[in-house]
């Protein structure tokens, strides 16, 4: 296999989580934080919902930069690891699907996963723990 496509599909996964990490948190502080407080519901719960939304949004940036760094370096992770990592957002795609339904956020990180999944299977499989 072509060692370019891991990279390229782990790059643009990269690039969607950031992406979608940034429009999240910006959605945050320009309108949800607003409308969660005016919201009515007791302070634990606002708080809460608050917590949740900027985890979302920290833990898609993370994703990024790990597969940013794994876009750079595809050798250095092993393909059950790069399965396993695949699953936090999978997870993610599933509740938004559950609970918002077809929703342009649950595609864009539908098509993400599918990107780390597919460059996991398309990945060398001699692992390298130096990433030679």
């Amino acid at each position: 296999m072509k060692p370019w496509i891991p990279r390229t599909l782990l790059a643009v996964a990269a690039i969607i989580f950031a992406f979608g990490g940034v429009l999240h948190a910006v959605a945050y502080f320009s309108k949800a934080s607003l409308v969660i407080e005016s919201a009515g519901v007791k302070a634990f719960f606002g708080h809460e919902l608050k917590v949740l939304w900027l985890a979302d949004s920290t833990t898609l940036i993370g994703l990024a930069l790990i597969f940013g760094v794994l876009a750079l370096r595809p050798n250095s992770v092993s393909r059950p690891v790069l399965l396993l990592l695949a699953l936090v957002p999978g997870a993610t795609t599933a509740l938004l699907y559950w609970f918002l339904g077809p929703f342009y956020a649950a595609h864009m990180l539908l098509l993400a996963t599918a990107m780390v999944c597919v460059a996991s299977l398309t990945l060398n499989t001699q692992f390298r723990p130096d990433g030679a």
